[in-house]
């Protein structure tokens, strides 16, 4: 999508105050505008009669002449009003959009791009965008209304003088048009230099406690230092281009108003015109002189706007990775069964990690899955939540085609409690509650006495409404977990997906977990990826992976008495419950 197409289709969703915006500014330039017609012929008539200078015809030009400043007065009140409208709805619109657009990404978009960059991004579109429409309003001051305005005038006047000067204005507004169009690549640059400053500077203030900790203050001083000097050197550059842009149109508008005045001199002799008409036309040639020395300025900040404005389109508005069906329906379960059938998967420039996989989940049966790190266990539970699609064969629940329906009533039937939760800046009874916007204090209360967390919520300064933190920082990770579980709890989901869902517990809160996991799996079909026994002790079935095939199938017990699976060699591996990895 390009710049120009993007503005357009938000003024467009607000047209009413668009035109009443633009039509009630341009009728009052164009009221201003004409005063300067009735204050030259009034000049040039006192001077053609000096000794009637109180005359009707006088009195005439000094009245229209003030009706036009009214006109122009209640044209910019009125236009204030449906400015301000303008502007305000303009940003939400654009906030909305951006905000929708970005979270339709899928996971792979969210790991390429730094979390503040897209932010910094979202932010520039609304700005940006705001910039460049009141740019089109100082065009239509400078450039559009003073032409419209002036050109009749002239070409009443005498059409050679007209003509002569409209042409050397198109050939001066064209040369420096073409000198400053080099500044859009040079601000597309800036613009991704800064926005990846931004980046830098919000990922290490997230993480500061890590910063902190490792000592690694010196370190991300010189790693944004890099970045900055990158930054510098592009405005630099930029400057440098600016300065030689505005140092050409300051020179060539002076060369076109001496021009100007020699052609104004050679009509006012050729043609033998009046005082009244050289005073109008030299009033009206300045006014059109004017707008060549605000187009460059404009040309400058429009190039330089723009890029900007290119550059974070190109972010937020990338193609959707993973897009719901022209027709999805919405997934309604009957039998939360999984089945995989001959898929097959590779990330992006990477050998195929999946190859004519096959598994089927029965409903209500519990499946832990182990395997070696890179086995694919992480990313056949992003494949089941559609985090992207399968290159071949099909991925069903309830017997239907997860690509077929929409993701949001996919990931409503699926609750995830993955290994490191993430939680908002916001209340514990929130972040709870997040998972179910409906649900009630009482049944939040029961999922956290649920998932072990209730009373040690009760003894926090503010209880339920205690805020947690920027990603939880003010909880620790056992209380991280249990709110994320108390969460999970809540949506009561008929398909549950263990990520390591007890790895960040001590022993003693695992144990009080492991019953709260067992009473919310009941009536649940579910899928366990863990290394802790413990987790997968009471589990259905095992599967172990390797390099994305099923090396092994079987029940815990099965799978623990054959001494040369390698389940077997996974339990000999382990410490303390855990099976390394």
């Amino acid at each position: 999508m390009t710049p120009i197409k993007f503005i357009f289709q938000y003024l467009k969703q607000i047209k009413l105050y668009t035109i009443a915006t633009f039509g009630l500014f341009g009728l009052s330039r164009v009221f201003i505008y004409l005063d300067n017609y009735y204050i030259a012929s009034l000049f040039g008539y006192i001077v053609e009669n000096p000794t009637q200078i109180i005359t009707s015809t006088s009195l005439t030009y000094i009245v229209i002449y003030a009706a036009l400043h009214f006109g122009s007065n209640i044209c910019d009140g009125l236009r204030t009003i449906f400015e301000f409208r303008m502007d305000i709805f303009l940003k939400r619109n654009i906030y909305k959009d951006a905000f929708k657009h970005t979270h339709k990404h899928s996971s792979a978009y969210f790991t390429e791009e730094m979390s503040g960059k897209v932010s910094n991004k979202v932010i520039l579109l609304v700005l940006l965008t705001i910039s460049l429409c009141w740019s089109f309003k100082g065009v239509l001051e400078a450039v559009i209304i003073p032409y419209l305005v002036a050109l009749p005038i002239l070409f009443s006047i005498d059409k050679g003088l007209a003509t002569s000067i409209i042409f050397f204005c198109i050939i001066t507004s064209f040369f420096n048009y073409c000198h400053c169009k080099n500044l859009k690549p040079i601000s597309k640059e800036n613009a991704q230099l800064e926005s990846e400053a931004a980046g830098i500077i919000v990922d290490s203030i997230a993480n500061a406690r890590l910063v902190k900790n490792c000592g690694a203050v010196l370190h991300e001083k010189a790693y944004l230092g890099k970045a900055l000097k990158k930054v510098v050197k592009s405005y630099l550059k930029k400057g440098q281009e600016t300065g030689i842009s505005n140092s050409f149109n300051i020179l060539s508008l002076m060369v076109l108003r001496v021009i100007s005045l020699l052609i104004l001199v050679y009509f006012w002799h050729a043609k033998n015109l009046n005082i009244s008409q050289v005073l109008i036309a030299l009033t009206y040639i300045h006014l059109l002189l004017s707008p060549i020395e605000r187009i460059g300025d404009f040309i400058i900040r429009y190039q330089q706007n723009l890029g900007a404005l290119e550059d974070a389109i190109n972010v937020i508005y990338k193609p959707i990775e993973v897009n719901d069906a022209p027709n999805a329906k919405q997934l309604k379960i009957n039998t939360p069964n999984i089945s995989i059938k001959n898929m097959s998967f590779a990330y992006e420039n990477k050998p195929s990690l999946f190859k004519d996989f096959n598994l089927e989940i029965k409903e209500n049966e519990k499946v832990g899955i182990v395997g070696l790190s890179g086995s694919g266990k992480s990313t056949l539970i992003n494949l089941i939540l559609r985090a992207y699609d399968v290159k071949d064969g099909e991925i069903k629940i309830s017997g239907q085609n997860i690509a077929e329906v929409t993701q949001s009533s996919l990931h409503r039937q699926i609750a995830l409690i993955p290994q490191e939760p993430t939680l908002f800046n916001r209340s514990i009874i929130n972040n709870i509650r997040f998972s179910n916007p409906r649900a009630s204090d009482e049944e939040v209360y029961k999922a956290a006495q649920m998932a072990q967390i209730h009373d040690t919520i009760l003894k926090m300064p503010k209880g339920y409404q205690s805020v947690v933190g920027e990603r939880g920082v003010k909880v620790s990770g056992g209380e991280r977990q249990r709110i994320a579980i108390a969460s999970a709890i809540l949506k009561d989901a008929p398909i549950l997906i263990l990520d390591e869902a007890t790895s960040a517990l001590d022993s003693e809160s695992e144990t009080a977990i492991q019953q709260a996991l067992q009473n919310i799996m009941k009536n649940k079909t579910v899928i366990a990826i863990a290394h802790r026994l413990s987790t997968l002790r009471n589990m259905d079935k095992i599967i172990v992976l390797n390099n994305g095939k099923i090396a092994e199938s079987g029940t815990p017990k099965e799978l623990l008495e054959n001494k040369n699976s390698k389940f077997y060699y996974l339990f000999n591996l382990q410490s303390d419950g855990f099976i390394q990895s």
